[in-house]
């Protein structure tokens, strides 16, 4: 069943009430654009405060009024709206009870009396509504008409203020422009004083040089000629001593390097050297320079200032002090690719220094040490020092009578080096050699020694630098030796016996010639016993004589030794008491 309209008419009302929203809405917006044109006029008149303080304070009251006329006219259209709502609601709800009290429906039950009451109602609450909107419109009106005042009032304002910063920016413009002429003028003034004082200046110096110059010309010449002179003269001195500094240098290195060569080459089992002793000059430089480094803090020490000190010591027979300065030398070049000549030379001097410490075992794992690092490296230096490892090698297995392995070792070095034509290289082949030869000497093979030394001979007879004079007198001396003990071996065969006595004397007297040698003592040694042996007993005492003169009582051993090996009577015993009537008739 469809609502009848005078119910329809009085539900609608209130809807038509609540458009006065929009009334709020229209308020709500006037508010903010006030606020928004308050806070422009604030922040336009923060610069020029002074100025807009009454403008400011006035904009802030018409702010006050206005937001106290909106809640005044929020509150009346709350309070009608209120008031519409809940009359209509009362209204409504007597008719649903009249008509549940009833039973009948309300369109029918209807009386003209209530529809009568109720269209008057309904006609007070329309004058009511148009009397409240009304009076809403008024004030909005009034409230509109203050808004456009203040805008207008603050639009005035802000152009005031606009002008003002026009003619502040205009005049800051104006300043900036002022200070940049000044400043270029000043400038250009400036560069122009400058540029003058400098002409005339430099004018007057010109000037002042020029007398000056023609003055005192002639003696400047002069002076300067002098002093190309005296130029000349002290490049030539520097040149002269920096030439005498570096060959000194070279010959100090060369000598420290020949010393230690020198030093560490081994002997033979005769204690007798295989090259002359190291010069005395050279060692008292080692001295000295080993001195010096005692001012020297260690710390600061490098491994050529170990290696100078531990050649000091070994040279004075320190050498317990001696190996640790080599080592504390080799502890600072371990593991360095461009010190490995340093560090194959300390190898070398550590090797050599156990060998005189009689710490043979440890000697050869040196020597072994150094055959391993550098035995594949064709440096001459490096070569150098593999060969004189294996020589000291050699020389140790000697003293330890371990023959077979020398000769194996003296053996492999000709194999691998006999060929190579350096100087230093030869010498140590020849000098090993020689060894060789003693080793089979010592193992009762001669003939094979006089193999070897017949090949000493024949590979370096050409050559007459002092090193190879004393490797060849050292070689014929050898060579008499291993004739003589072949001699007493075969002593029963008499020509062949005296065949090699004779032999044996016109070696041992060759090598005796040379006066320079230093085993030329034990030279002598065994030509007396060679002429003794071969019944020449005035040329034998005579030779004897000057051995044990030149060697003493080392001589005397030496020459007692050899009347033990392959004894022969009576002319051994003969022998002995001529060496100790001759020992005894000594000055």
């Amino acid at each position: 069943m469809s609502e009848p309209a005078w119910y329809r008419s009085i539900i609608a009302r209130p809807r038509r009430l609540r458009s006065t929203t929009d009334d709020k809405t229209a308020v709500a917006a006037a508010s903010a654009e006030a606020q928004a044109l308050l806070s422009f006029r604030a922040n336009a008149t923060d610069t020029r405060e002074h100025e807009a303080d009454e403008d400011t304070s006035e904009a802030r009251a018409i702010c006050a009024k206005i937001a106290a006329l909106e809640t005044s006219v929020l509150r009346l259209i709350d309070c009608g709206a209120l008031m519409t709502t809940t009359l209509v609601r009362c209204i409504v709800g007597a008719l649903v009870a009249l008509c549940a009290t009833t039973g009948v429906c309300a369109e029918t039950a209807a009386t003209s009396a209530d529809v009568a009451a109720l269209q008057e109602q309904t006609r007070t609450l329309d004058r009511d509504v148009a009397s409240l909107r009304e009076a809403s419109a008024q004030k909005l009106d009034a409230q509109d008409k203050r808004i456009d005042s203040l805008g207008y009032s603050t639009a005035q304002q802000a152009n005031y203020l606009a002008a003002i910063s026009v003619q502040t920016a205009s005049v800051a413009n104006y300043i900036a422009f002022t200070s940049i002429g000044i400043t270029l003028i000043v400038f250009f003034a400036g560069f122009i004083t400058y540029f003058s004082a400098t002409a005339r200046a430099v004018k007057e110096a010109n000037e002042a040089s020029q007398a000056w110059f023609t003055k005192n010309g002639s003696d400047l010449d002069a002076r300067l000629a002098d002093l190309r002179k005296e130029v000349e003269a002290a490049r030539g001195e520097i040149d002269q001593i920096r030439k005498r500094v570096k060959d000194e240098a070279d010959e100090a290195s060369k000598g420290f390097s020949e010393l230690g060569r020198k030093l560490f080459a081994a002997f033979d089992p005769d204690q007798r050297p295989a090259t002359s002793a190291p010069d005395p000059t050279t060692v008292a430089a080692v001295q000295e320079k080993s001195e010096s480094l005692r001012a020297k803090p260690e710390a600061d020490f490098t491994a050529d200032d170990y290696w100078t000190r531990g050649l000091a010591d070994f040279s004075s027979n320190r050498y317990d002090a001696a190996l640790q300065a080599f080592r504390y030398g080799l502890a600072l070049v371990e593991g360095v690719p461009a010190a490995r000549e340093m560090h194959a030379q300390l190898l070398f001097a550590i090797g050599a220094t156990l060998g005189q410490l009689a710490r043979n075992d440890e000697a050869l794992a040196i020597y072994d040490e150094i055959e391993r690092l550098y035995a594949s490296d064709n440096a001459p230096s490096l070569r150098q020092f593999v060969t004189g490892a294996l020589f000291n090698k050699g020389f140790v297995l000697m003293q330890t009578n371990r023959l077979e392995e020398a000769r194996a070792v003296y053996s492999d070095i000709d194999q691998r080096f006999g060929q190579d034509p350096d100087p230093t290289m030869r010498e140590q082949v020849a000098n090993m050699l020689i060894n060789l030869g003693i080793v089979f000497c010592q193992l009762d093979r001669n003939d094979e020694a006089l193999k070897v030394y017949a090949e000493i001979l024949r590979r370096y007879a050409p050559d007459a630098t002092p090193a190879f004079v004393i490797i060849r007198s050292k070689t014929l001396n050898n060579a008499a030796y291993s004739r003589i003990l072949l001699a007493k071996k075969g002593w029963s065969a008499a020509t062949e016996r005296d065949a090699l006595l004779l032999r044996a004397i016109e070696d041992a007297q060759r090598a005796s010639e040379d006066r320079t040698n230093e085993a030329r003592g034990n030279c002598l040694g065994n030509l007396g016993y060679a002429l003794f042996l071969h019944r020449q007993q005035d040329e034998a005492e005579k030779a004897t004589r000057e051995a044990l003169r030149l060697d003493g009582k080392k001589a005397l051993d030496t020459q007692r030794a050899d009347a033990q090996r392959f004894r022969v009577e009576p002319e051994d015993t003969h022998y002995e008491a001529m060496l100790t009537h001759l020992w005894e008739g000594l000055d």
